[in-house]
C-alpha cells in the first residue's frame, strides 16, 4: 500500500491557536478565550436547564469560551469555509458537562455567530449565577496555519478491516 499518497489524500487544512494571558483588557472586537465578553448589544445570555452529576437540575448560564473576530483569521482560511467578517462566540455548560449524544443535551453548547462589526459590540458582564470555577481568565489569541493528517488511531480505523 502507498502509505504516501494516501496521508497526502487525507491531508486537511487547519487554523492552528495559540494562547498567551493578556496583561490588560484586550480591544473592543479581539479575538480571545474568556473574560467579558465582547457581544451585540441585543444579545441574550445563554442558558441550559439540566442535571448536573449529582442529579441536581437547574437553569444554569452557559461559560463563555472564547471568540474569533473573522477578519483575523479570514487570510488563514485556505479552504475558503469561514465567513469575511464578523464574530464567532463559543459557549458551554461546565457544571453538567454534557456531551451531545442525547437530546436533552441540546442548548448545553451553543455556537452563535453575529454578522456585524466591532463597533457594534459592548463589554457584557458574566452572569452573577455563573460559578466562579466556570469563569476564564482572558488571553490572547494568536493564529497560524497548519497542515494536518489523521491520527495513528483514526488511519488504522479507516484503513483497516
Amino acid at each position: 500500500m502507498d502509505y504516501q499518497n494516501i496521508f497526502s489524500v487525507l491531508e486537511k487544512n487547519e487554523i492552528h491557536i495559540d494562547y498567551q494571558m493578556a496583561k490588560e483588557p484586550l480591544a473592543l472586537g479581539t479575538s480571545k478565550i474568556g473574560g467579558k465578553p465582547h457581544l451585540p448589544k441585543h444579545f441574550e445570555w445563554c442558558y441550559y436547564e439540566g442535571e448536573d452529576y449529582d442529579g441536581n437540575r437547574e437553569n444554569r448560564p452557559l461559560t463563555f469560551l472564547m471568540q474569533i473576530n473573522c477578519e483575523e483569521i479570514k487570510s488563514l482560511d485556505k479552504d475558503d469555509v469561514l465567513p469575511e467578517k464578523g464574530f464567532l462566540y463559543f459557549f458551554y455548560e461546565l457544571t453538567s458537562l454534557r456531551w451531545g449524544f442525547e437530546p436533552s443535551d441540546e442548548g448545553s453548547a451553543r455556537v452563535l455567530y453575529f454578522d456585524g462589526s466591532a463597533d457594534e459590540l459592548e463589554v457584557r458582564e458574566l452572569p452573577e449565577e455563573l460559578e466562579e470555577i466556570n469563569r476564564f481568565p482572558e488571553c490572547a489569541l494568536r493564529f497560524s496555519t497548519h497542515t494536518n493528517i489523521p491520527s495513528y488511531e483514526e488511519f488504522s480505523d479507516f484503513y483497516t478491516d
